[in-house]
């Protein structure tokens, strides 16, 4: 991640296709020759997949940020210490699973033995195991400077290398004050979203409310009044939104129909009387978000009681869920 234009990056409306864009989605990358850099400390070749020429900077940076298990910030030293810090915080929000390395001309420290941990996966979680991981990590208190280290009882000065414990990154720099803007929470909710409204607020993103702007990113599940039967995701990078389709709710697909017997305490986890599973979950992260302001706009959207009322009458409730002969709600797979 290219630290003097992180938030440009975010940002822009440039797309792949674009020569300027071409260039930017380089520099967020870490570049081909710091990945190069990493391949060969560890002697594996590296290919560079071709990526759809349409998509939005933003959106591309930020399925890189969330797929990657070493992230290099690289050009720290054209950024001031209380920049370098919020960019951290957010870094560690987006990417909880992913070692933040800080360099200058991506010189890079020996990562081997972090490239060969097993337990880095981030690009093979699945939709599912992502969300999970970002709901239980949204608005937990940020860690310390030094992102390899959990003992907190110590402090890492700003000249040279931790003497208390041992770290893979280059010298650290103390927390700043600036670090305690940066937000993350989890919005929750039972009720549907009215597509209309939800559409107004977060879709058109010249005309969303001044608080809903501020987000950097923002992700998750919604339940929308016209897909009764279908989980939505909903994804926001910077300037660019998109909404899709991920699947029945598990409310509507009957017992018979579920992948494995085993899958029930986990399911049922998430589900609520009359409508089961629906629900909205998004996760919101930016500097200085306006928690209160972002749930008003989001609680503007919901239904209201007659509404939710209503709608009951288009959605397989939870008592419904459980027979062997229920009828697949809209999206269940067929038989």
């Amino acid at each position: 991640v290219d630290a003097p234009h992180f938030f440009d990056l975010f940002a822009s409306s440039d797309r792949a296709k674009d020569d300027a864009a071409k260039a930017a989605a380089v520099a967020a990358d870490a570049s081909a020759l710091g990945a190069e850099a990493v391949a060969a400390k560890v002697g594996q070749a590296t290919e560079f997949a071709p990526e759809d020429p349409t998509r939005l900077i933003a959106d591309l940076l930020a399925e890189q940020l969330e797929s990657a298990d070493i992230v290099l910030l690289n050009k720290v030293d054209l950024v001031q210490a209380p920049q370098i810090e919020i960019i951290l915080g957010l870094l560690e929000d987006m990417c909880p699973l992913a070692t933040v390395l800080e360099t200058e001309f991506c010189k890079l420290p020996d990562v081997g033995v972090l490239l060969d941990d097993p337990k880095r996966k981030a690009a093979a979680l699945s939709t599912e195991a992502e969300h999970k991981l970002a709901v239980a990590h949204a608005g937990r208190p940020h860690s310390s400077t030094c992102h390899s280290c959990t003992d907190d009882k110590h402090e890492h000065s700003n000249v040279g290398e931790c003497g208390n414990c041992e770290c893979a990154r280059p010298p650290k720099r103390a927390r700043v004050s600036a670090a305690s803007q940066i937000k993350s929470f989890v919005y929750r909710s039972r009720r549907a979203f009215d597509p209309k409204r939800f559409a107004a607020a977060m879709l058109e993103r010249e005309t969303c409310p001044p608080c809903i702007r501020q987000v950097l990113r923002s992700k998750g599940y919604c339940w929308l009044a016209n897909h009764c039967g279908m989980a939505m995701y909903w994804s926001q990078a910077g300037s660019h939104t998109s909404l899709h389709p991920i699947g029945a709710w598990w409310a509507e697909v009957p017992r018979t129909h579920w992948p494995s017997p085993d899958m029930p305490d986990e399911i049922l986890a998430d589900f609520a009387a009359p409508f089961g599973d629906r629900r909205q979950e998004l996760v919101f992260i930016g500097v200085g978000l306006d928690v209160a302001a972002i749930s008003a706009v989001m609680d503007g959207c919901l239904l209201g009681d007659s509404e939710m009322e209503d709608l009951k009458q288009h959605c397989t409730l939870v008592e419904e869920a459980f027979h062997d002969d229920a009828s697949p709600g809209e999206g269940a797979p067929a038989s």
